[in-house]
């Protein structure tokens, strides 16, 4: 049986506006990955799951090492 393919400990995985599968060195902060992509931030995949919307992050939240993010318009993000 082969061992599933895993990513190294210290990285995120954003799925970025064009589609693609990035790993992200962790520590980042939201506002990091934000100035490297104009016009978009992080949403993570299991809110959106679990609430069907898209939140918005906190600018000073951590991403977290193996979870996965989607790079979202901000126009498009729910502030409620």
């Amino acid at each position: 049986m082969k061992e599933a393919h895993r990513c190294p400990q210290n990285v995120a995985k954003v799925v970025d506006s064009e589609g693609q599968l990035k790993l992200v060195r962790l520590p980042t902060t939201v506002a990091q990955l934000m100035t490297e992509h104009p016009g978009f931030a992080p949403s993570l995949v299991e809110d959106i799951r679990e609430t069907h919307s898209l939140r918005p992050m906190k600018m000073n939240q951590m991403l977290v090492a193996q979870k996965l993010y989607l790079l979202v318009p901000i126009e498009k993000l729910h502030y409620c």
